[in-house]
């Protein structure tokens, strides 16, 4: 049987597309793949600034340096919080936590009174 060589050039040139075509997609997918991994290094990274500026603020609220944010400091804290730029703040929450806990605060139930 004759093959017209248009025909066979033709479907040299479908091949080759073809390979080409899975090669990108293999490619995409490695890129797809770092992607993914710097997403996750920069959410760590983020989260790690966080908790820095957290700690930064709720020492420098606690003014009288005794490790307890007492009554009269937590409108500092509240406000040294929102002051930041970078942290939201679920303000009620955040005074229940204080009173319940006598004053002694953790970044965690900070965090747990932030609405991230």
């Amino acid at each position: 049987m004759y093959i017209h060589p248009f025909f066979c050039s033709s479907q040299n040139a479908l091949d080759s597309i073809t390979k080409q075509q899975t090669q990108n997609i293999d490619e995409f997918e490695e890129q797809v793949e770092m992607a993914k991994e710097v997403l996750a290094e920069l959410k760590a990274d983020a989260k790690s600034g966080i908790i820095q500026t957290l700690l930064t603020v709720i020492v420098a609220s606690d003014v009288d340096g005794d490790f307890t944010i007492d009554p009269e400091e937590v409108d500092t804290l509240i406000n040294n919080i929102e002051g930041t730029g970078q942290l939201g703040i679920n303000e009620g929450l955040l005074r229940s936590k204080i009173e319940q806990s006598g004053g002694d605060i953790q970044v965690s139930q900070v965090r747990k009174s932030r609405l991230m």
